[in-house]
């Protein structure tokens, strides 16, 4: 947990601190509500949520089902639950605008720390000295593209959820 929280939360945070101000940022309208997170916030945290806990969950299922040992199937979760948040992070850049509008290679502090993270956990996942303090096994190429794959719906979803949220919907 406290390697999750310093990879997958330090170095991100420090680069988000740097992203450039949206350009319409002082054209929104002010919130009005007394509350600091409103129903819209909340649904959205708990999508997230859902979105990492369902993907990490069935990553760890499906090794199991598929014949994989319980510690490949545990270093399958931890290392998707590190993407999911590292792809995340692409996500909180803006909380209306797409990363893929605002620039994925803008804020070059933030390739930067999603870098050194991968490699953090390359390192984590596949030297002998650290899988022995981590308790982790080595991955196989596919296990790491399915572990992209699955961590990959958190950023795909959340553009979704950007989208309609601009352009509501009419019935």
């Amino acid at each position: 947990i406290l390697w999750m929280n310093h990879v997958t939360d330090g170095l991100p945070a420090l680069a988000l601190g740097m992203e450039p101000a949206e350009p319409d940022v002082m054209a929104r309208k002010g919130r009005q509500s007394a509350t600091v997170l409103g129903l819209g916030d909340l649904a959205y945290f708990f999508a997230i949520g859902a979105i990492i806990a369902a993907g990490t969950l069935g990553v760890f299922i499906y090794e199991l089902y598929y014949g994989g040992t319980p510690e490949r199937a545990r270093t399958m979760a931890f290392t998707t639950i590190i993407f999911f948040q590292l792809f995340h992070a692409f996500n909180s850049r803006s909380q209306t605008h797409s990363v893929f509008k605002i620039g994925v290679f803008k804020n070059r502090m933030m390739l930067a720390a999603v870098g050194v993270a991968l490699g953090l956990q390359v390192l984590v996942v596949q030297v002998g000295l650290f899988e022995s303090v981590f308790k982790t096994v080595a991955l196989a190429p596919l296990d790491w593209a399915l572990s992209i794959a699955v961590a990959s719906t958190v950023l795909i979803a959340m553009e979704l959820w950007k989208h309609f949220n601009r352009h509501p919907v009419v019935a």
